[in-house]
């Protein structure tokens, strides 16, 4: 079953995606107020969810390999930040289009969109710091850095609700506010975006390791023939 991972992610991504757009488009109905230009909201808030929901996973991956000392698992914590990095940068781009008609501006400083920015900055540099302290064994560092940059996911979810900025809150108190038939859009699109998240993930996680192998292979031999 494991190495049919990926045909399965394949055979529920597309279907996923053909119904989620149908509805975005054509079932969800249109806002009050902001009319079709809120329809990117169903692209926005899934890969919100699906960025912060990898970069969370990857911070377990990298305790784990603090516990077990598995660098196995310290290439699956990598593969979800690289999950993460991607769909944030969708999260930002989304909410620019969003944020540009309904804000007047392309980016307004608001507390939601300006600490995702930084969550989107710190985890891009951890991909930069994983390629440079991993052929030198500095995997504690990598660790550490993952973990710190962690602390900054509950800050990005709680920023509409401590800076009362102008990113509306979808749950609030346990009440869903939206429309039946706009939630049901967004928990498809998040099911679409979660497929997709699993199945780059897993590719990349693939590629990386056998990328790691075979350079560890080559220095092995290099050592060897000194």
């Amino acid at each position: 079953m494991k190495q049919r991972w990926p045909e399965v992610l394949w055979a529920l991504s597309g279907p996923a995606g053909v119904i989620f757009w149908w509805m975005a488009f054509f079932y969800a109905p249109p806002e009050r107020e902001m009319g079709d230009v809120q329809r990117v909201f169903y692209m926005h808030l899934p890969m919100a969810w699906t960025s912060m929901g990898a970069y969370g996973v990857s911070a377990v991956w990298h305790g784990l390999y603090l516990w077990k000392r598995q660098v196995r698992w310290l290439f699956h914590g990598w593969a979800c930040v690289w999950v993460g990095v991607v769909t944030n940068v969708l999260v930002l781009a989304t909410g620019m289009c969003w944020a540009r008609p309904i804000w007047g501006s392309w980016w307004p400083w608001e507390p939601r969109l300006t600490t995702t920015f930084l969550m989107f900055i710190m985890y891009a540099a951890y991909l930069v710091l994983f390629a440079v302290l991993l052929p030198e064994g500095r995997t504690l560092g990598i660790v550490a850095y993952n973990l710190l940059s962690a602390v900054n996911l509950p800050v990005v979810y709680l920023a509409p609700r401590l800076w009362r900025g102008l990113h509306p809150v979808v749950i609030e108190g346990g009440q869903v506010r939206l429309d039946p038939a706009m939630w049901h859009t967004v928990l498809v699109g998040w099911l679409w975006s979660l497929s997709l998240a699993l199945l780059f993930g897993f590719v990349a996680d693939r590629v990386q390791w056998a990328r790691f192998r075979w350079t560890h292979w080559l220095w092995s031999r290099g050592m060897s023939d000194a």
